[in-house]
């Protein structure tokens, strides 16, 4: 299902434009992010991996349909090559979306370079994988990153970011509790776009919540994402949107609903 919808994002932000708006100001994007109570109502619009209905998922061409049609926020992901590169790259093998085969990791960039990606539909296109440095250069100034399964590189992804001057630009998902974030990069925090995600098996949602709604610097957005019908995971809505941060709502994983028409959803 994640897959195949585009991403909605609804921030606690005033309404500034319409969906599909192009060419939207990254500057004011980035505004409305960093300041989420002061634009009641805003929305925003995020792509999963991009625009893959128009070009491969995770492609720099993607991203410039993002950018084409008014899209505020590209979600990608990151792995890293054999010999320690990162990449725009969701899966862990190359089979489904490039014209090679294996594990990624086992593979070096310059190999990898030779390689074609495949559109939504199989069929290779004149696209190649783009390292992080590169998603990173085509970014700037035009529009901001959410960057899923990266917390496995997330000092390597901080220090490209940093390096570029886009820490206000970037989104960091963190898949830890505050106490092990905060123990492992507390010296950053402060200075970064970071997502905690609460995942659907999370034991004590309300624990998890209360560590990151009550911490120094809390979050800009938490992530919720229902795998089934947990109403303590619905409790933790209005407990989140009470200190103005927030909610990324991902109900991609609920099996019981028939019809989802977003899939992610951030909203105040």
């Amino acid at each position: 299902m994640r897959n195949i919808l585009l991403g909605l994002l609804l921030l606690s932000v005033e309404s500034y434009k319409s969906y599909g708006e192009a060419e939207q100001s990254n500057d004011k994007v980035v505004e409305v992010y960093q300041n989420l109570g002061a634009y009641p109502q805003a929305v925003l619009v995020a792509a999963h991996r991009g625009n893959w209905r128009n070009a491969p998922e995770n492609s720099l061409l993607a991203m410039d349909f993002c950018i084409k049609y008014g899209i505020d926020i590209m979600e990608t992901d990151l792995k890293m090559t054999k010999d320690g590169v990162l990449i725009l790259f969701h899966d862990s093998t190359l089979d489904r979306t490039t014209t090679g085969s294996g594990n990624v990791a086992d593979w070096a960039l310059d190999s990898l370079k030779t390689l074609y990606l495949k559109n939504g539909l199989g069929v290779p296109t004149s696209q190649r994988i783009p390292t992080f440095e590169e998603g990173l250069i085509h970014a700037k100034d035009r529009i901001m990153l959410d960057l899923d399964k990266s917390y496995p590189y997330f000092r390597e992804a901080y220090d490209m970011v940093k390096q570029e001057g886009m820490l206000d630009q970037v989104i960091f998902r963190i898949n830890d509790s505050y106490e092990d974030f905060s123990m492992k990069y507390g010296e950053l925090i402060k200075g970064i776009n970071y997502m905690p995600l609460l995942w659907w098996n999370t034991e004590d949602p309300k624990g998890f919540v209360d560590s990151y709604i009550h911490a120094p610097y809390p979050p800009k957005v938490i992530e919720i994402i229902f795998g089934e019908d947990r109403t303590d995971l619905l409790d933790q809505v209005d407990r989140i949107k009470s200190k103005g941060i927030g909610i990324m709502m991902n109900p991609c994983r609920l099996r019981s609903i028939k019809k989802v028409w977003i899939t992610v959803r951030y909203s105040l």
